[in-house]
């Protein structure tokens, strides 16, 4: 799903949390967890029609507090290309 904010013209794509988690390697039920937690932000990854969505650009700080947790996330070598 993207976003477009018609006054800067800019495009924000939403992932689902299996999207993210498959994006950074990472378990799913992991994402979820830390989100019950507290640990991200409701505000930037709100819940819609019961489903939450995740810009991508927000991608970094999943990442981020995976990594401080110690939860297994891809390699940095592993970045995909595209």
């Amino acid at each position: 799903m993207t976003v477009s904010n018609h006054k800067q013209q800019k495009v924000v794509k939403l992932l689902s949390v299996g999207e993210a988690a498959s994006r950074l390697d990472a378990r799913r039920r992991d994402l979820s967890i830390l989100f019950y937690q507290g640990e991200f932000r409701d505000d930037l990854c709100p819940v819609v029609a019961g489903r939450r969505v995740i810009p991508e650009n927000y991608l970094p700080m999943i990442e981020a507090a995976l990594r401080r947790r110690g939860l297994p996330v891809r390699e940095p070598d592993d970045e995909d290309p595209s």
